[in-house]
């Protein structure tokens, strides 16, 4: 089901997997899916919501991804994956920051930020700028730190010589 939030001009999209719904395949979409049903098979999205009664067993794309229950497989997404607190995520995860309260068990690629925030458990290997983890937060895993990287802009003047006759 599309639901077009009564923007005439359809500039924003979002789809909806209801509560008691299985979808077996795989879905492509450019727009955002809010999954409160159960998907076996890879999803392909801008923004991925997974409710609290939602449940994913395959691959995920996305630019964000938010995961309030269970997802068996891996994950990239361009800019953020947030794992709420009873969340559990089995697979490894490639994105440019991560926040982690619930459990995560794969290991985690992420370019700036990994954050394990409250009661929150990461088994794996992780790589990223910057770690932040909380009290009572547990990472277990071999940990790498990545070289910031800062692009360089280099300023060319030109020496403009004005000339007298």
């Amino acid at each position: 089901m599309a639901i077009y939030n009564g923007n005439s001009d359809l500039e924003y999209k979002s789809a909806v997997i209801c509560d008691g719904m299985v979808f077996n395949g795989n879905i492509e979409s450019d727009c955002d899916i809010v999954l409160e049903g159960v998907v076996n098979g890879n999803i392909v999205c801008h923004d991925l919501i997974v409710r609290e009664s939602g449940c994913i067993t395959g691959d995920v794309k996305a630019i964000n991804v938010s995961l309030y229950n269970t997802l068996e497989g891996n994950v990239t997404a361009e800019q953020s994956v947030y794992i709420y607190g009873n969340a559990k995520l089995t697979g490894d995860i490639v994105s440019n920051s991560l926040v982690c309260e619930g459990n995560i068990k794969g290991n985690i690629d992420a370019t700036t930020l990994i954050q394990v925030k409250g009661n929150g458990v990461v088994n794996g290997d992780c790589s990223a700028e910057r770690f932040f983890v909380d009290d009572g937060a547990t990472l277990n895993g071999l940990l790498t730190t990545k070289e910031r990287v800062v692009e360089k802009i280099e300023v060319v003047e030109e020496a403009v010589e004005s000339t007298e006759e």
